[in-house]
């Protein structure tokens, strides 16, 4: 499931998620960047992309419009047709980041992954149920 239809389930449950804006025209993503107002993230999803970040189609902290059209270009060559529309997201800072996972390994079925992440020292934990 996409990141943003993944939010919108949380959004149900009254679980806050960072907000963001779904764009594919470089136009749109360059207005939503100014409204979101800089710095921004900016992430390449699509139906066939599951690591984001492995993949190279997350860049964080983007200041300028020009910073965005690299990363959109460079996003764009690295996965090429899978890419369907991006993320613009606000920079969130914080002292520590939580992530949340799912996936299925072949040998024990369905995995949910809960991530603390770094905290302030960068030290990380992980937990897998």
């Amino acid at each position: 499931m996409p990141e943003d239809e993944a939010k919108k389930i949380f959004n149900l449950f009254h679980i806050p998620v960072v907000e963001e804006k779904k764009e594919s025209d470089v136009n749109r993503i360059l207005d939503a960047c100014q409204k979101t107002g800089f710095p921004v993230v900016l992430k390449g999803i699509g139906a066939d992309i599951l690591h984001k970040t492995e993949s190279g189609l997350v860049h964080v902290g983007l200041n300028t419009e020009d910073q965005v059209l690299d990363a959109v270009k460079e996003m764009k060559n690295s996965a090429k047709d899978d890419i369907e529309a991006f993320l613009i997201q606000p920079v969130v800072s914080g002292k520590r980041e939580f992530v949340a996972g799912m996936f299925k390994d072949p040998q024990f079925g369905p995995v949910i992954v809960f991530w603390p992440g770094w905290d302030i020292d960068r030290s990380v934990k992980g937990y897998c149920f």
